[in-house]
């Protein structure tokens, strides 16, 4: 990724696929990833920021920090979303680590 570009991801829920757009903000190579965040089926423009460290026994941590949003419902509903998201990146990782 490099600042300024564009980016358009789509995430499947159920039958039915959602896609969100943005663009890059900062880009800091193996620590710091910020993007705009926008639900094609939405108004709404939120930043959403990535930051990684090094994690116990060799691992990377993941920090977001993604705000700008109008009501807790928002947030919350937000929240959720990536928690699945990181639920799901877990497994795949912990997935990949035992057939290693």
């Amino acid at each position: 990724a490099e600042e300024d570009e564009r980016y358009r991801v789509g995430m499947q829920g159920g039958k039915d696929t959602f896609w969100v757009s943005g663009t890059f903000d900062t880009v800091h190579e193996q620590h710091v990833l910020s993007f705009t965040w926008k639900w094609d089926h939405d108004e709404l423009e939120t930043l959403a920021q990535v930051t990684f460290t090094e994690g116990e026994e060799g691992g990377t941590r993941i920090l977001l920090d993604h705000g700008g949003f109008p009501s807790r419902e928002s947030r919350e509903h937000h929240a959720s979303g990536w928690v699945g998201i990181f639920t799901t990146l877990q497994r795949v990782v912990i997935a990949a680590a035992l057939a290693d």
